[in-house]
């Protein structure tokens, strides 16, 4: 079964540079040819975004999976002297206290624990927060801890997601950026809320939020009710007798 991802947006959405949205450039600049997905931000602005899965070609909502899945947010940092720090938040409930599905957060740090990796390990640039946001209950918010360069940006999810000690200095700085997001198995949408802050002149620029996805199973499963049981076979036929 073919998968498509569908981001929306569920409140006023203000990018700075639209084009941008999508997926991202590959190595030589080309567009939408690059493995994250991305989402455009104008600068002192938030919005909240969808995400849903939903069978290929159509609206229709995906079968439920079959097994958790790792949503991973990358590069997420800020601008010259603290301006533009990007900011990932998921919360509880929507706003109208329909209740969500709660995942896991995780860094490189984690992953470093979680495979037993040698030391040097990685630590991570990224700062969880926990709030009461009325009437979106339990919130969880990611935040950027250290300056970026648009240079630094890896090119791809598997420069990161691999043994430290297989990563060259550049990746290493692009994994200390980035966090996990496990969602339990079932789960086919979510909801996030991406901020930024103001830059050195509000309004005038913007930042780029990318993701991608990582399954758990190849197989999805439809959560079909269980078929009845057969019924009985037939009682066989009397024997024959020609003399009864």
């Amino acid at each position: 079964l073919d998968i498509d991802l569908i981001v929306s947006n569920l409140t006023v959405y203000i990018p700075h540079n639209f084009i941008r949205n999508g997926k991202t450039a590959d190595a030589s600049g080309l567009l939408y040819q690059g493995k994250f997905g991305q989402v455009n931000l104008k600068d002192d602005t938030t919005c909240d975004f969808l995400y849903r899965f939903v069978v290929k070609g159509t609206e229709e909502s995906a079968p439920r999976f079959s097994s958790k899945y790792d949503f991973l947010f990358y590069d997420l940092d800020y601008g010259e002297a603290g301006r533009m720090t990007e900011t990932v938040k998921i919360c509880e409930f929507d706003a109208q206290r329909k209740s969500l599905v709660q995942p896991l957060f995780s860094t490189v740090e984690d992953a470093c624990k979680d495979r037993d990796q040698p030391p040097p390990c990685l630590d991570t640039t990224i700062e969880f927060e926990t709030s009461v946001e009325p009437p979106r209950g339990n919130c969880t918010t990611a935040s950027a801890t250290e300056r970026g360069f648009g240079r630094d940006n890896a090119e791809a999810p598997e420069q990161i997601l691999r043994p430290v000690a297989d990563m060259d200095d550049f990746e290493k700085a692009a994994a200390r950026k980035y966090f996990n997001v496990t969602f339990a198995g079932g789960a086919t949408e979510f909801r996030v809320t991406f901020g930024l802050t103001a830059a050195a002149s509000e309004g005038s620029s913007g930042r780029n939020f990318q993701y991608s996805v990582f399954g758990r199973a190849e197989s999805i499963t439809l959560f079909e009710p269980c078929p009845p049981p057969p019924s009985a076979p037939p009682p066989p036929p009397p024997p024959y007798c020609d003399a009864c």
